[in-house]
């Protein structure tokens, strides 16, 4: 989506933010893509829609839409496991943003690609009909995941900001999805798009 994002900070009295943000663009091309890159066909017969015609309308005007409700809890259950063992590890691909307040503000990239739960939400959930959904595409490719933890306590705000400039690929069909693994509000860190 196009636009900025903010989090407030989370405070000492409010549960942690888990969120997945993934990355999809239609068809095969781009910088950047892999020819091992998942992809999400769902056909010619559109007939089970995740997405209603006001959220494909606002995304196409706006660049931006909610959908609530679309992936079955156990995907969120499994997508926290994801994020209780990266809170554990470190590795070339996980970051800790610094935290002088107390609690951890933990990142972690393309986990799809090491870990089952992870790997299995790109391939079978409805993240990538989603994406397909919204951009008006039979088929999306993933590119990648990005994983946010922020533990009560943790006074780094995420400043406003520009995704595009973080994106290795070339186009106009290209679809962030964020995917809170907690429940959110304004006062532990709501992603705000303007």
């Amino acid at each position: 989506t196009a636009g900025g994002s903010r989090s407030v900070p989370a405070t000492s009295a409010r549960p942690e933010l888990r969120a997945i943000e993934h990355m999809f663009a239609t068809g095969g091309g781009g910088a950047g893509v892999s020819t091992a890159t998942p992809r999400c066909p769902y056909g010619d017969a559109m007939t089970d829609l995740v997405t209603t015609a006001e959220q494909r309308q606002r995304y196409a005007n706006d660049g931006v839409t909610v959908v609530r409700g679309a992936c079955d809890p156990i995907w969120v259950e499994r997508l926290r496991a994801v994020a209780d063992r990266s809170m554990g590890e470190r590795t070339p691909l996980t970051r800790e943003y610094d935290s002088n307040t107390g609690g951890r503000f933990h990142a972690a990239t393309f986990r799809w690609l090491g870990d089952p739960d992870l790997g299995a939400f790109v391939r079978e959930s409805p993240a990538g009909r989603i994406a397909g959904e919204l951009m008006g595409a039979t088929t999306v490719s993933f590119f990648f995941d990005h994983l946010l933890v922020k533990e009560p306590g943790t006074g780094n705000p995420t400043p406003w900001h520009q995704d595009l400039p973080y994106w290795p690929v070339l186009g106009e069909q290209i679809c962030s999805l964020w995917f809170a693994l907690d429940t959110v509000d304004d006062d532990n860190g709501a992603v705000r798009y303007v």
